[in-house]
C-alpha cells in the first residue's frame, strides 16, 4: 500500500488534476469560514450552503471516477469534469440511504428496549451505536469500491457480497484499512496541533493560511484514499 503515497505524482497531468480538485476544496474551506458571518436563515447563508453541496457532489463524483480508473489499472487518472456531479449524487444518496436505515433501525430498537427497561435503553444505544459505527468504518472501503464498480444506489447494503470479497482478500483489505486509519490519525494530529498552533502565531491571516493548507491536505488525502479503495481488494470478483 506504500504506492498510495506517491502513485499520483507519476501521472503526467497530475498538476492540473491536483489543482482542479484543490481549487474545489479551497473554495469549500473559504465558504465554510465565511458562512458564520451570515444568519443561519438568511439568503446568503442558504446560497453558500447550496454552493458547498454542489462542489462536494462534484468532488465526490471525481473520487468515484478516479477509483474506477485505478480499479481498471489505467495509466492516467481522469480530469475533473462537472459531469462528475452525477456519480457524486448517486454516491451521496447511497450513503444517505444507509445512514437513514441505521438511524431508523437503531431508533426502533431503543424504543423497544425502553418499553422494557428505560435505564437499559441508554446503555443499549451506546453499545449498539458503537458497534454499528465501527462496523461501517471497517466496511467503508469495501462498500466504496463496490459502488465504484456498480454505481448502484444500494451498494452500501451489499454486506454479504462485500464480506465475501474481504474474506478472499483479508490481508490486503486489513493493510488498506490500517494504513488509512494510521494516516488519518497523523493528518488529524498535524491539522489540529501543528497547523492550529501555526494559525495562533500568525493570527492576522488565520483564515487564509488555514484554508489554503487544509485544502492542500484534503486534496492529497483524497488521492491517497482513492488508491486504498481501489486496491483494498485485489481479486477481480464478479459483482
Amino acid at each position: 500500500m506504500k504506492n498510495a503515497f506517491t502513485y499520483m505524482f507519476k501521472d503526467n497531468g497530475i498538476q492540473k488534476k491536483f489543482l482542479a480538485l484543490w481549487a474545489i476544496y479551497l473554495i469549500i474551506a473559504i465558504l465554510k469560514a465565511i458562512s458564520p458571518m451570515f444568519g443561519e436563515f438568511s439568503l446568503p447563508y442558504g446560497c453558500i450552503r447550496l454552493a458547498i453541496i454542489f462542489l462536494l457532489l462534484i468532488s465526490t463524483g471525481y473520487g468515484v471516477a478516479c477509483t474506477q480508473s485505478l480499479i481498471k489499472k489505467e495509466d492516467t487518472l481522469p480530469f475533473l469534469n462537472i459531469k462528475n456531479i452525477i456519480s457524486g449524487f448517486k454516491a451521496t444518496v447511497a450513503v444517505l440511504l444507509l445512514a437513514a436505515s441505521i438511524i431508523i433501525g437503531l431508533y426502533l430498537v431503543i424504543v423497544g428496549v425502553r418499553l422494557i427497561n428505560p435505564i437499559a435503553s441508554v446503555y443499549t444505544f451506546k453499545i449498539l451505536g458503537g458497534i454499528i459505527f465501527l462496523t461501517v468504518v471497517f466496511y467503508l472501503n469495501g462498500f466504496s469500491r463496490y459502488f465504484a464498480k456498480t454505481e448502484s444506489w444500494l451498494s452500501f447494503f451489499q454486506f454479504k457480497k462485500v464480506t465475501n470479497q474481504i474474506k478472499e482478500n483479508t490481508s490486503t483489505y486489513l493493510k488498506a484499512f490500517f494504513c488509512y486509519i494510521g494516516f488519518a490519525l497523523a493528518i488529524y494530529l498535524f491539522k489540529y496541533l501543528i497547523l492550529g498552533g501555526l494559525c495562533m502565531v500568525l493570527s492576522q491571516n488565520v483564515m487564509t493560511i488555514y484554508s489554503v493548507i487544509e485544502s492542500l491536505l484534503t486534496t492529497y488525502v483524497a488521492f491517497f484514499t482513492y488508491y486504498l479503495i481501489a486496491n483494498c481488494i485485489k481479486e477481480e470478483e464478479v459483482v
